[in-house]
């Protein structure tokens, strides 16, 4: 959640998708898939709904972020 309230506020935060996916591959490869998967879609789509369509916005509006 706090990393979706990062994506609406704050450029920087852009980055913060990538180090969610690699933590969540990181978790891949010492869990089960089965476990790891369904925690990360959870997580990144939570993202998304607070903050993420934002930058969809930027993109499709003015070409950038």
């Amino acid at each position: 959640m706090l990393a979706g309230l990062a994506l609406l506020t704050k450029g920087l935060a852009l980055y913060l998708p990538l180090t969610m996916e690699l933590g969540y591959l990181v978790a891949v490869c010492r869990t089960s898939l089965r476990w790891a998967l369904p925690a990360a879609a959870l997580a990144m789509g939570v993202a998304f709904c607070l903050g993420g369509w934002w930058w969809v916005r930027n993109r499709l509006l003015y070409g950038t972020f």
